[in-house]
């Protein structure tokens, strides 16, 4: 499997994601589950989406017609305490 989907706990055991992800589209697919009980982006991200997300180019594998954006945030002590500091990724 994918080991983007894959975690290991504290005794070493692996929790594979993926095999959950593959269930749960499954049963989207088959109408058991609503697309609209799945989908529960909060307001925030889909603005940030929207205004500073990067295309990655893939399409949601629920909706099936809206293209994934990618949207990075950055946290640090170091970093200005007044608020969060988003920006768009500069092209390489």
């Amino acid at each position: 499997m994918d080991k983007r989907f894959r975690t290991s706990t504290a005794n070493g055991a692996v929790v594979e994601f993926g095999l959950v992800r593959h269930a749960l589209l499954a049963k989207v697919a088959a109408g058991i589950i609503r697309y609209e009980d799945v989908c529960d982006a909060h307001p925030e991200l889909l603005r940030a989406a929207k205004n500073l997300g990067r295309k990655t180019g893939e399409t949601c594998p629920i909706c099936r017609d809206v293209e994934f954006v990618e949207v990075t945030y950055v946290f640090g002590s170091r970093l200005p305490r007044v608020a969060p500091v988003r920006r768009r990724a500069r092209n390489c």
